[in-house]
């Protein structure tokens, strides 16, 4: 409905929350097993971190294969991730995972190869909406505790990493500098990247989206091996930030004069 007659921002969240409340109340209630103050706070919390993710994964909407590629990624990720028992990290055989991963490979090749067809709100907002449920669905299934349920919203941060810091830095940018907020522009990271003499649009994506890989990967290996590996995982972190920070303040001068 959107791509097809533009819905206002408020009648997009307004539905937006709608969908997202109904999905996160019985899996919220059953990982944590009551309606206490706690769990309502809780529950507050993670459906403003859906919001965002929704919102975010739309905002990375800008050039061919990013979003469908940082899906991919964090996708990848979380089959490493989830857990069968409570010692050993395996290959998660979920079929809404496979599904998923399997449509996302069809569109890249319509999309980056073919150039068939496009992501659109259509595609963006649903991928966004979905990962970021994806793991508590996984997490309730599996019977999980609610300790571990803040591990899974770190985790589902980090599996998103690149997607996540670039519209935070962005964000932060213009409210340091008195830009509104919805002021359109061209100007992420990966928009600023794939313009660059000899990358494009799939070289700028396949590069984000190993990027997420090698940040996810670590974490799974600082969690599963050694601490070393979050040393590894730090330094991708510290390095995407000072790239991404270089390249917003780069683009504060284009999108303050638009």
């Amino acid at each position: 409905v959107d791509d097809a007659i533009n819905l206002s921002a408020r009648k997009r969240l307004f539905f937006q929350m709608g969908l997202s409340v109904s999905a996160l109340a019985p899996i919220v209630y059953g990982v944590s097993g009551s309606l206490s103050l706690t769990s309502g706070l809780l529950f507050l919390f993670i459906l403003l971190l859906v919001l965002a993710e929704i919102n975010f994964y739309n905002f990375a909407d800008g050039i061919n294969g990013h979003v469908a590629l940082q899906s991919l990624a964090t996708l990848v990720c979380w089959s490493l991730y989830f857990r069968e028992n409570s010692n050993i990290y395996s290959l998660s055989l979920d079929p809404v995972m496979l599904t998923l991963i399997g449509s996302i490979l069809v569109f890249l090749f319509a999309n980056m190869i073919k150039k068939w067809v496009f992501m659109g709100d259509t595609g963006s907002t649903f991928l966004g909406f979905l990962i970021v449920l994806f793991p508590l669905y996984q997490l309730q299934k599996l019977g999980q505790t609610p300790d571990k349920l803040l591990m899974h919203i770190w985790a589902s941060l980090v599996f998103s990493a690149i997607i996540w810091l670039d519209c935070l830095a962005i964000i932060l940018m213009k409210m340091l500098n008195h830009i509104a907020l919805f002021k359109p522009h061209r100007h992420h990271f990966y928009q600023q990247l794939s313009r660059r003499p000899g990358w494009g649009h799939s070289r700028a994506s396949l590069t984000l989206s190993l990027w997420q890989l090698a940040i996810g990967g670590s974490f799974i290996l600082g969690e599963c091996l050694n601490q070393f590996w979050y040393l590894v995982f730090g330094l991708l972190i510290a390095l995407y930030l000072v790239v991404i920070g270089f390249f917003t303040a780069k683009a504060r001068t284009f999108i303050a004069a638009l």
